[in-house]
């Protein structure tokens, strides 16, 4: 089964969900990642993942609080790129880049439908995915995410670590 080119270990870029129009940005360096997003009622939250700490932060800037769990490092991390068979088919311009095109179906012992699939436009010059686009079982486009102003390389230490006028808050049989 072919597969896509890995994600670069390093980065930083917006991410944009066409489904439920969510802007997030993330911060990515090997076994650190951040994730800001602002939530529904406008507020930012931050989402901090550590597996070299076996701990994930989420933060509440707007009350400089925080809450700490326990990552569980024995639960092996899905790779969704894995669901499908890649196949590559040539080359598109997304966001003034050149791109590798990628079209992703299921293996056929798993569904009879033809027009499901996922298209995939990774950098030709960085390794970044910049669109993935997925169609439904009846071939109709479902959901566009961009990757956006994407940064390849090391992020700043500071950025995977809360802040130090932050308040740790507990909830009740969650917490470590």
């Amino acid at each position: 089964m072919a597969t896509l080119p890995p994600f670069p270990k390093s980065y930083k870029c917006e991410i944009v969900r066409s489904d439920d129009r969510i802007r997030m940005v993330a911060y990515v360096d090997a076994d650190k990642k951040r994730f800001e997003e602002i939530n529904k009622t406008g507020q930012l939250e931050i989402e901090i993942y550590r597996r070299d700490l076996s701990i994930m932060w989420e933060l509440y800037p707007h009350a400089k609080t925080y809450f700490q769990s326990k990552l569980d490092l024995r639960k092996p991390v899905v790779n969704p790129d894995t669901f499908y068979d890649w196949k590559e088919e040539g080359f598109k311009i997304i966001n003034k880049r050149k791109c590798r095109k990628f079209v992703g179906r299921e293996p056929e012992s798993c569904w009879p439908y033809d027009d499901a699939r996922e298209i995939c436009f990774v950098d030709v010059l960085t390794g970044m995915r910049r669109r993935a686009i997925t169609f439904n079982l009846v071939g109709t486009q479902c959901l566009t995410v961009d990757w956006l102003n994407a940064e390849v390389g090391s992020q700043p230490n500071a950025v995977f670590e809360v802040p130090k006028h932050f308040r740790r808050v507990y909830r009740r049989n969650y917490d470590t």
